[in-house]
Order: C-alpha cells, then sequence, then structure tokens
C-alpha cells in the first residue's frame, strides 16, 4: 500500500519493520508563515481561519485551498510534544481506518485523510483532513434529560456498531475514547445522528501482520491493546460521570449496569471505586491505568452486547421489531427539533423556546393565573403609569402658581 499521496513516503507491505520508515526523512515538507496566516504545502496555499478546538498536544484551525476555496481541518502538532514517529503512527492508523471502512454504508466512519506535512523550521507536524463537524459533547451537554434518554443511547448503539467493525477488521483500539473525540452531523428530516470517530494519537492496531501502537505513553507492549471492552467502557464512564451532561435517572441506572462488572474476581463499580485496585475512578490517570490493565474484561460493555442493551433502551428488538417503548424513539429522535444556539427544547412541550439570562433555562408559562403579561399588556400598564404620573405633577405645579 503507497501512502505517498497523503505525503509519507513509505510503503506498506505485509510483515514489514515499519519502525525503521518512521523518520522525518520520509515526510512531505512545507512552511507556516504565521505573520501571513498561511499554510504551504506541496498540495497548494492554505489560508488559516477560525480556531477550531484544541486537545493534550495540538491546535485544529480551519483552513481554505487559496485556489479552489475548499475548506479543510488543520491540526497542527509540535514535535516537542509528540515524536515524529508517534504523529506518523497516527496518520497510518487514520489511514487505514478510513480505508477499511469507506465502502461502508454511511462511511468512512472517520474524517477523510488527504496529508500531513513537516515544518521543520517551526517543528510543527500539520494534518490536514475533512473539515470538522459538531463534537458529541456539546450535542450531550445542550440535550435536556428526556432528550438525552434518546440521544445517548441512539448514538452508543451507532458507536459500538462502528468500533465492532474495525475490531473485527484491525483489531483497533482507541485508547482516549469518551464524547470529546466523536463527531456527528444530524439529519432534521430522519431524525438520523451519523458519528466518525477522531483523534487517533493513541490508538492501536493490526494490520497484515503489522502492529501498530500510536503514542509513546503506552508504549508497552499490550498496554490497553487488542481489549474488546476497553473503548466503550471508558466511552460510558466519561458520559456517565460527567456533571455537564444531563441524565435522567432512568439513564444513570443504566449506564451503573454497563459500569458493575469483576476485576481480579471482585466486585467493580467505576462510578464509585474498583476494590481490587484501591483508587478512585475520579482520577483519570487512575482511570487510564485500570482501563489498559490486560486483565480489564467487562462483558457488558462489549459491542455486540452493548449494542443490544441500548436498543432495548429505546425498544427495538433484535428483530427490529418495535415495542411499545419505541414510541419514545419515534417521537424522540424523528420528531426531535433541531434548535438553534439561542434556544432550548421545552420537554413538556417539545417545542423550541428562548432562553432566558443569565440562567439559561427555557421561558415558559408558569401557570394561567400568574402567567407572564403579553407586550400589549405591558405597554398599557406602563402608558397608564406614565399618564398618572404627569397629570399629579401637573396639580402641583398649579397650586404652586396660585
Amino acid at each position: 500500500m503507497d501512502l505517498k499521496r497523503f505525503g509519507l513516503n513509505i510503503t506498506l507491505q505485509k510483515g514489514m519493520n515499519l519502525e525503521t520508515a518512521l523518520i522525518s526523512d520520509n515526510l512531505a515538507v512545507g512552511y507556516y508563515s504565521k505573520h501571513r496566516g498561511v499554510m504551504v504545502a506541496p498540495s497548494g496555499r492554505y489560508k488559516i481561519g477560525a480556531f477550531l478546538g484544541s486537545g493534550s498536544f495540538a491546535r485544529i484551525f480551519q483552513g481554505t485551498h487559496e485556489t479552489t476555496n475548499q475548506g479543510y481541518s488543520l491540526k497542527f502538532i509540535p514535535t516537542q510534544k509528540a515524536s515524529v514517529a508517534s504523529i506518523m503512527r497516527e496518520c497510518i492508523v487514520h489511514i487505514l481506518l478510513e480505508r477499511e471502512s469507506a465502502k461502508e454504508a454511511y462511511g468512512p466512519y472517520v474524517p477523510r485523510f488527504y496529508e500531513v506535512i513537516h515544518d521543520p523550521y517551526n517543528h510543527l507536524i500539520v494534518l490536514r483532513t475533512e473539515t470538522i463537524q459538531d463534537i458529541l459533547y456539546d450535542r450531550y451537554k445542550a440535550g435536556t434529560p428526556l432528550e438525552n434518554d434518546v440521544v445517548i443511547p441512539h448514538t452508543m448503539a451507532q458507536i459500538a456498531h462502528i468500533l465492532d467493525f474495525f475490531y473485527r477488521r484491525l483489531r483497533f483500539n482507541h485508547r482516549d475514547f469518551k464524547p470529546d473525540n466523536v463527531l456527528y452531523n444530524y439529519d432534521p428530516a430522519t431524525g438520523r445522528f451519523d458519528v466518525k470517530i477522531i483523534d487517533f494519537g493513541f490508538a492501536c492496531l493490526r494490520w497484515q501482520g503489522i502492529s501498530i501502537r500510536a503514542g509513546d505513553r503506552f508504549a508497552a507492549e499490550g498496554g490497553g491493546c487488542y481489549l474488546p471492552s476497553r473503548d466503550l467502557t471508558q466511552f460510558a464512564y466519561a458520559t456517565y460521570s460527567d456533571s455537564n451532561i444531563p441524565k435522567s435517572p432512568r439513564l444513570r441506572l443504566m449506564l451503573e449496569d454497563v459500569l458493575t462488572f469483576e476485576a481480579d474476581g471482585r466486585p467493580c463499580r467505576m462510578w464509585e471505586s474498583c476494590r481490587a485496585y484501591g483508587n478512585p475512578m475520579s482520577i483519570w490517570g487512575h482511570t487510564y491505568r485500570f482501563l489498559n490493565d490486560r486483565r480489564m474484561r467487562n462483558p457488558a460493555a462489549e459491542p455486540a452486547p452493548l449494542r443490544s442493551r441500548m436498543m432495548r433502551f429505546l425498544g427495538i428488538t433484535e428483530a427490529g421489531r418495535q415495542t411499545p417503548m419505541a414510541r419514545i424513539v419515534r417521537y424522540g429522535i424523528v420528531g426531535m427539533p433541531h434548535c438553534t444556539p439561542d434556544r432550548v427544547l421545552n420537554p413538556r412541550t417539545r417545542r423550541c423556546v428562548r432562553r432566558s439570562s443569565p440562567a439559561g433555562r427555557a421561558v415558559t408559562r408558569i401557570s394561567k393565573r400568574y402567567s407572564t403579561p403579553s407586550p400589549k399588556t405591558l405597554r398599557a400598564y406602563r402608558k397608564s403609569k406614565v399618564v398618572a404620573k404627569g397629570t399629579k405633577g401637573s396639580r402641583k405645579k398649579t397650586r404652586k402658581n396660585h
């Protein structure tokens, strides 16, 4: 498999020693002018636009090709924070995932990868990919508990299908899987969420006898790699433990069932602590150490069982038949309005209403007895007060003149 068109002077072959090819000489060379706001690459010049986001190692900007006016996402990674070999492994993992899922329905399951550019003068490596969509974490935070009762299981079932596909084909593990690293595209007409996975800085997979592990942090042999339940366990824990994501009691109980399993023969409840390890899971360093342990097995978070659990939660059977609970799915997903940022979904009326400032709550009528007066009533009330005040003042002046 020739990777030259992606800016990598590497040809992947079965059973090859990949580490010998992971050097900066095998990268396409470009230049980033911060003063002019332009990235010069072998494929052309890109004007740097809006800031899209950042992570532990990289910053992402909107880039526009000066000739074609086509938009892309440019991910800037300083070589002081991540080694050249690690970034090259990340690019290869991204390319293989896109190639494997390109022919699938609603694929590819990752953003399209175009090229990697090395800037030796500024000590940068830039990845040019498909334009970033909306982040799933922001969608979870903006939803109401009733709305997330549908959105979270619906997206988790789709994510489980994607991870199951990648695991069966490539023994893929993301190793940093949380709602921040998932993009989505919502179609209001059908109510469908199409999700894509991003950020493969810690990922690992196997391809044609080659083991590829991105990230120097998990360089140990088998550290969190090729574990079927590892990624979905972290995703469920990140969703459950985040207080910014509204969740109903019913959804919390379901996630607690997913996060309850045995570790070293002892019961483990990840939202509290795992006695076998003795560390509170609220510390993310302990969480990563626990999830990357080869002894960690969570049958409830393996892709196939978790997808079945989410479908049952939504009221859909394995045969595709709808149970009485499926009315929530039809009314909640297909009939779900897509509210603009200045509005919020009212869980009672299922309509988009204005946000009140500064609390950001929905502006709704609480009761008919103490209902909010209409603008017409307010104008008439204020006008009557002004008239009464003016009349009183004029009488005082008249008395003084006399």
